[in-house]
């Protein structure tokens, strides 16, 4: 009789184990929202001063275009002007002259496209991992003249996340595509496949890492706006005594309980009341 009950509380368990875990990515999806407002911002600002710029970096100020825009982008590591056929005519730093590495950035600003963000690589002049972004110079007639090119520090720009009264278990850290994480303590890498499916959705999913091989933590991998940035927010996995896990527990729990305590009762009273004077009679 109580089967169709303990069924149904198997299903309702269900159902609320799946809500835990959409409450547990909501949650997560909130921090991102108010983290990347100020990172977004950080990248929109760093292209529009490479713009205000081009033509001092194109005369060879790099070093003072650097001094200007510095202040305004503490993230800001590096300034170049390349010509069209790829050889640095100025850096912020100085120094030799030298062929850029991003073939592929530069075979798309020669054919057209404005502004192109790249993944994050090995700076060997700074010795820390960067994102660059490059903007195509045109010449009075449109024809391809060069391009002028910034460093942003990894590390320095997962500080400008804006995140108030953030809870001391949650980190927000920022990723490329590859998966590769920077500004976390504690992850150090992503499945590449979440990022692909981070750029392919507004909002994101949860997906759960284990860390050394002990901790398990909650991840949301959100796209910051549209290029090779992502901001990786996580916490550690709710543990059995959370309230993620005791309300799915508790809805299990106590019919598998009353199911278990009426079959035992049925079970004694069957033996007190019927089947020891059954044996008796035999």
């Amino acid at each position: 009789a109580l089967l169709p009950i303990l069924l149904f509380a198997v299903f309702r368990t269900f159902l609320e184990a799946s809500e835990a875990r959409i409450e547990r990515r909501n949650n997560l999806i909130g921090i991102a929202e108010n983290a990347i407002d100020g990172i977004e911002q950080t990248l929109a600002t760093a292209e529009v001063l490479l713009d205000v710029f081009t033509e001092d970096m194109s005369a060879g100020e790099c070093a003072q275009v650097f001094a200007k825009m510095q202040p305004r982008l503490p993230a800001l590591t590096s300034l170049t002007y390349f010509d069209p056929l790829g050889s640095s005519v100025c850096t912020s730093a100085g120094g030799q002259s030298f062929q850029t590495s991003q073939t592929e950035i530069f075979q798309q600003l020669e054919a057209g496209v404005p502004v192109v963000r790249s993944d994050a690589f090995y700076g060997a002049k700074s010795e820390t991992w960067l994102f660059g972004i490059y903007k195509r110079v045109s010449a009075a007639d449109g024809s391809f003249a060069g391009v002028t090119a910034l460093g942003l520090s990894t590390e320095e720009l997962a500080k400008t996340f804006t995140v108030k009264d953030l809870s001391e278990d949650v980190e927000v850290a920022i990723a490329d595509r590859e998966g590769r994480v920077f500004g976390s303590s504690i992850i150090g890498n992503v499945d590449p496949a979440w990022i692909d499916q981070a750029s392919t959705t507004e909002t994101g999913e949860l997906f759960v890492k284990k860390v050394d091989d002990e901790t398990d933590y909650d991840i949301v991998v959100r796209q910051i706006a549209a290029g090779t940035v992502y901001a990786v927010i996580s916490r550690p996995s709710p543990g059995l005594m959370s309230e993620f896990s005791l309300k799915p527990v508790n809805s299990i729990g106590l019919p598998l309980l009353s199911f278990t305590v009426t079959l035992l009762a049925a079970w004694l009273a069957i033996d007190v009341l019927v089947l020891k004077w059954l044996a008796r009679l035999r």
